[in-house]
């Protein structure tokens, strides 16, 4: 690139959802008529041979005992009883038991949905991971989702339409503003759609399509920076993944989210997930996972938060693991900006890399156990790692990086990319209710986190 470009600015910072009446339950009365004499065996007591129950009214049931039939017109008038004591009180234990019946009913339903959403499963790197969290949002229609309309449309005047003519076929993908310097404008887009020669275009928000030229594309985390003249766009707000947890509600937003009905509504899965995209053979650490279907139209696109902060930015990466269909995969924004800010400045890009192949947020009740505000658990690393090295081992929850507190996964994604390969990092850990620290060097993350 002829043109020098300064010291990239940050994007922004892409910071900051009756019961229906129910059926009217009446006690059976006994088959019997009620005991109407008073002569007892000397060992028992009236009240023994008083009826259970009272009958209810005869017009308030469908049958009739035969003594009810004297003297009306087709036998005697209908027997008034007398109520007991405390009347309601049969049909209100009745009730009281049915709804209980039912109740736990209901309870051991949703138990075994809810037991089957914590289930563990297998990804093709990691032996053990998290299930996908329910997508809560897709449930809502966008139209109804409080605030979701308004922060697609602010975010979308900052997303465009990415166009490629290669030699194997045309491609459409998005991107996003990244920094405007000067005449020219950056945009961070999905390594894949850029990945052989070819004319590329941008349109934003509909207008006349512009050509663009690549600043440089990067395997190990899916992104690419392009570049076009003119300076009229602006950047989103950006957040950080340090403020992002699993189940948080999310929204992707490409070049199609000109409309509500185009952006993809989810919630996050899992963080700090490591895939080997199959088209690409390299494998991808650090990532969201996200339970939607993010078309490739939206890949290079923006994930926000409900707040409307860049918390992500989608890819086209895939996982050959049966167990993650349904997923779709984003490139943390502190990852991203990290490998912008290199492009930008004509760096090498690195990927610093502590060897975590997957974790997790502690979870609260684990985090009181233990007397932490919170942690990232490490479900599984990568063989000869740095923290393997360092003799930290699944299930182990870090809690500190570098004299910094960490009480999430992504939190540790977030300070770790501040860091470059080769520096030493001081790790505080508990291992169950033994704390511990260590010195780690972070490394350069290997294409294939298999053979680090």
């Amino acid at each position: 690139m002829s043109d020098t470009v300064g010291a990239a600015a940050p994007i922004g910072r892409f910071r900051a959802p009756a019961a229906a009446p129910g059926g009217r339950w009446a006690m059976p009365a006994g088959e019997d008529p009620p005991i109407v004499s008073t002569g007892v065996e000397p060992d028992e007591s009236p009240d023994e041979d008083r009826p259970l129950f009272a009958y209810l009214p005869p017009d308030d049931r469908l049958w009739r005992h035969p003594s009810e039939l004297r003297d009306h017109p087709t036998g005697p008038n209908p027997v008034t009883l007398a109520p007991l004591s405390r009347p309601g009180v049969a049909r209100t234990w009745t009730i009281a038991l049915l709804a209980g019946v039912i109740g736990a009913l209901v309870a051991s339903g949703v138990g075994v949905v809810v037991g089957n959403f914590e289930s563990r499963t297998t990804t093709v790197v990691a032996p053990e991971v998290r299930a996908m969290t329910p997508n809560t949002l897709a449930s809502v229609p966008l139209a109804s989702a409080p605030g979701w309309a308004t922060l697609v449309d602010a975010v979308s005047y900052s997303v465009a339409s990415v166009s490629v003519d290669a030699d194997g076929g045309p491609r459409v993908g998005s991107g996003v503003v990244y920094e405007v310097a000067g005449d020219r404008t950056y945009l961070l887009t999905d390594a894949g759609l850029v990945d052989e020669p070819g004319t590329i275009s941008v349109t934003f928000n509909g207008s006349t399509p512009v050509r663009a030229s690549l600043v440089n594309r990067d395997d190990k985390t899916g992104l690419a920076v392009l570049w076009v003249y003119g300076s009229s766009h602006s950047a989103p707000d950006v957040g950080t993944v340090g403020q992002v947890h699993e189940a948080d509600q999310v929204m992707a937003i490409g070049a199609r989210a000109s409309y509500m009905a185009a952006a993809v509504p989810g919630s996050v899965s899992s963080l700090d997930r490591t895939v080997a995209d199959p088209t690409t053979s390299v494998s991808l650490s650090g990532l969201l996972a996200l339970s939607a279907s993010v078309p490739q139209a939206d890949a290079g696109g923006a994930v926000v938060d409900d707040k409307g902060q860049v918390v992500a930015i989608a890819t086209s990466a895939t996982s050959s693991n049966p167990q993650d269909d349904g997923l779709s995969f984003a490139v943390p924004i502190d990852v991203a900006q990290h490998v912008a800010a290199q492009m930008l400045a004509a760096k090498p890009v690195t990927h610093p890399w502590l060897g975590v192949v997957e974790s997790a947020d502690l979870d609260s009740a684990s985090a009181s156990r233990m007397g932490v505000s919170g942690g990232a658990e490490l479900i599984s690393i990568a063989p000869g790692s740095p923290l393997a090295r360092a003799h930290l081992r699944a299930q182990d929850v870090v809690t500190s990086f570098d004299g910094q507190l960490v009480t999430s996964s992504g939190e540790l994604t977030a300070l770790l990319n501040r860091c470059e390969p080769g520096a030493v990092a001081t790790v505080g850990y508990r291992e169950g209710t033994k704390s511990g620290t260590a010195s780690v060097r972070i490394a350069e993350q290997p294409a294939d986190i298999g053979s680090p």
